[in-house]
């Protein structure tokens, strides 16, 4: 049997507290090296896609790298879901040829401290080394009720990028990847 793409909780911990994110109580945690490979042994023969992604932020994973490393070794098709806050940190991610697809969720802005210019333009950055080796996906969860930050980071996205619009209702393509 194979299933089409596996979700992978490394960590529980996430630096925010999003309204749109469901509450989590449980202890914090870090999955360890030694069981995310067993896990990735486990399920290799069932699908070789896997979202890091469900309560945590991945990135803030101590051993983030090695997790990568692992899903390399095992040809593992990697899509990394953040809020974008520590991208700064992980520049290089991009050359682990597993990491598929990295997608930002944008609408974390209006719960960080940092300035939405800085927040940015780490992004930026970070996507346009990105954007030859994976693809890479800037998401709001709404467009209704627009707060000053949210509009500031699609201000700036205007400004350097033509917004055309896509066969996906209300998606946009910014530029190749």
């Amino acid at each position: 049997m194979k299933i089409k793409r596996i979700y992978i909780e490394i960590t529980n911990n996430c630096n925010l507290h999003c309204s749109f994110c469901v509450p989590n109580s449980r202890n914090k945690k870090y999955m360890s090296i030694d069981e995310f490979e067993h896990i990735i042994k486990q399920i290799k023969d069932i699908s070789s896609y896997i979202y890091l992604h469900v309560q945590g932020e991945p990135l803030l994973h101590p051993y983030f790298d090695q997790i990568l490393t692992i899903c390399d070794n095992y040809d593992m098709h990697v899509q990394l879901v953040t809020n974008g806050t520590f991208i700064d940190k992980h520049m290089n991610i991009y050359q682990h040829p597993s990491l598929r697809k990295v997608s930002f969720s944008l609408h974390s802005i209006d719960y960080q401290l940092i300035d939405p210019d800085i927040y940015i333009n780490n992004i930026l950055s970070f996507v346009k080394s990105a954007s030859k080796n994976c693809f890479i996906e800037l998401r709001f969860w709404t467009i209704d009720n627009i707060s000053y930050k949210m509009q500031k980071i699609i201000d700036l996205l205007k400004r350097d990028h033509h917004f055309e619009l896509t066969s996906k209702k209300l998606s946009y393509k910014l530029s190749d990847n």
